[in-house]
């Protein structure tokens, strides 16, 4: 109850000052990460977004290029999941994925693109490599995932051999593929590279250039969407063919992020300020009583407190890092021993059922199994050998693990979690 209260509290001041971009929402939810296993044997990342409810993915042709083998995660999957390739436009630097999943998310394309205009405000969703190195330094659980966003405006429209629009969102390796939206959370292009010694010009292919092709390609399954909150810009041309902008455009134009008139703020402060009071008091009262009811919980008998843990116990195990190249890692362990079957990890595939490509890992490096209702690593003999909190396993010597647990192979280091 006192979390409901905290949060409809700082909800009505984010209301109250005019901040909320619930628009962008669903792009957020609609980004992906895309990793590809390579003809190399090397692995990438890349992002990109869900275009149709039938499990339709854009992104950028060079992040699946010479893939083996293509998986996608987004924030409700909860595990990578196999993608093919549906369509691509290497000249175009574009691609289509496809899963067998419904999204709960998808993004919506413009219905009038003539509201894309120099100038227009931008932001750039997308999974930046940078984005796990920071979670891995932080000690974060690669559960929490999710996409970044960056914000900028569009600097101009280039109509090169691929038509792109400049902006200064920034891109990071790792965000390519990913949609780069208007205000409403449109997809106006798909973000592609940054140039420069620093790389701080930004450029996306521009969803103009594509939209056609790919509605033929896909169908009535891509959504669009118009958008109020953005009016039509005055082309740069008109305006100066007509010697500037009049007083009338100026105000239409500087008005988009106005606030809102003196008058209505006035008729609507004193119901939002007396709601704010109100639901002071009631988090102050319920902060008082929750601390009663601690007191008195000491006192109670320990039935409520097992039965807590028990739960706890009955959860799955996940084993949560990065590897060498900053790809996230994550292999959910249950503990009913009906559910677990065979779990070994290594970077052999004719060996394990789970794959770590990375330095210092054997082919069959160690096997975890339900031993007793314990969870237990086995090291399988590994030439550099398995640490749980630093201390060394003996080969074909079972060891139990817990939750926050360090368990280290080769050079990667995994953390127990629920």
């Amino acid at each position: 109850m006192l979390r409901l209260y905290v949060v409809a509290y700082f909800l009505l001041l984010t209301l109250n000052s005019g901040v909320v971009r619930g628009d962008l929402v669903n792009a957020d939810s609609a980004t992906v990460l895309v990793q590809v296993d390579l003809v190399s044997e090397e692995s990438g990342t890349g992002s990109g977004s869900f275009i149709t409810s039938d499990g339709h993915i854009l992104t950028n042709y060079h992040v699946i290029e010479d893939a083996l083998e293509i998986s996608i995660y987004w924030k409700d999957s909860n595990s990578f999941i196999k993608a093919r390739v549906a369509w691509q436009r290497p000249d175009l630097d574009l691609a289509i994925l496809k899963i067998e999943r419904t999204p709960r998310a998808t993004i919506s394309f413009p219905k009038d693109f003539a509201s894309i205009q120099k100038g227009n405000e931008v932001f750039a969703f997308g999974y930046p490599s940078t984005q796990f190195r920071n979670m891995q330094t932080l000690e974060e659980d690669f559960s929490g995932v999710e996409p970044t966003l960056t914000t900028g405006i569009i600097s101009r429209f280039s109509d090169g051999s691929v038509p792109l629009i400049q902006h200064t969102a920034e891109i990071r390796p790792g965000s390519s593929g990913g949609p780069l939206t208007d205000k409403c959370g449109r997809i106006i292009g798909v973000n592609t590279l940054g140039i420069g010694d620093e790389k701080t010009d930004y450029f996306s292919v521009d969803a103009r250039s594509f939209f056609e092709e790919i509605l033929k390609k896909i169908g009535s399954s891509i959504k669009t969407q118009a958008c109020e909150q953005i009016p039509a810009a005055q082309p740069v041309q008109e305006i100066k063919e007509s010697g500037g902008l009049s007083e009338k455009t100026k105000i239409k134009v500087d008005s988009l992020d106005e606030p809102l008139p003196a008058q209505d703020m006035k008729e609507s402060s004193p119901a939002v300020l007396l709601l704010l009071l109100a639901m002071t008091v009631a988090i102050i009262l319920l902060v008082v009583f929750r601390g009663k009811q601690k007191a008195i919980q000491t006192l109670l008998p320990t039935t409520q407190v097992k039965a807590a843990e028990q739960s706890l116990k009955s959860q799955p195990l996940r084993l949560s890092g990065f590897s060498q190249d900053g790809f996230p890692i994550s292999i959910k362990i249950p503990y009913d021993s009906s559910e677990m079957g065979n779990v070994i990890i290594g970077r052999d595939h004719r060996f394990c059922s789970h794959l770590i490509h990375s330095e210092g890992i054997s082919k069959a490096h160690l096997r975890i199994f339900n031993n007793k209702s314990k969870i237990v690593i086995e090291d399988l003999n590994s030439t550099n050998g398995t640490y749980i909190n630093d201390t060394k396993v003996s080969a074909f010597d079972p060891r139990p693990i817990k939750r926050g647990d360090q368990i280290k192979i080769g050079q990667i280091v995994l953390l127990a979690s629920s």
